[in-house]
């Protein structure tokens, strides 16, 4: 049965990103993998016909406390750049940082460099699908 639902999914850092600072961009930066951390599995087929999508898809630093809720011009942190399926059939992009000066870019690229785990994109969507099993 085909349903309407709210998707949120997070996904960490993988091996093998790179920060550079000087641009204010994180190569390599998972979007979503195949299988979430909320128990989903995507198609290959279906993130595949995602990837326009995600590209210059704006990045925020909250998820709005309601789904219809108005988003803060404050919490734009980038965009996404470059998007590319991973070799494990996931989605990669580059971060590009609005403002990398800031304090929480900052942050966010020292975690990317030393402790990718910290700090993660995750999803605020709606998405037709199927629920099987």
């Amino acid at each position: 049965m085909r349903t309407r639902r709210l998707l949120r999914e997070s996904a960490t850092l993988p091996n093998g990103s790179r920060v550079d600072r000087a641009q204010g961009v994180i190569y390599g930066v998972r979007v979503i993998g195949r299988r979430s951390e909320n128990g989903r599995e995507y198609l290959a087929e279906a993130l595949q016909r995602a990837l326009p999508l995600y590209e210059r898809a704006s990045v925020r630093t909250n998820h709005p406390k309601r789904p219809d809720d108005q988003r803060d011009v404050h919490e734009v942190f980038g965009w996404l750049e470059s998007v590319r399926v991973a070799p494990d059939g996931g989605v990669l992009a580059d971060l590009h940082i609005l403002n990398p000066r800031s304090d929480l870019a900052e942050s966010v690229m020292s975690a990317a460099e030393r402790a990718p785990h910290l700090y993660g994109l995750s999803h605020n969507a709606e998405g037709d699908g199927e629920t099987k099993n």
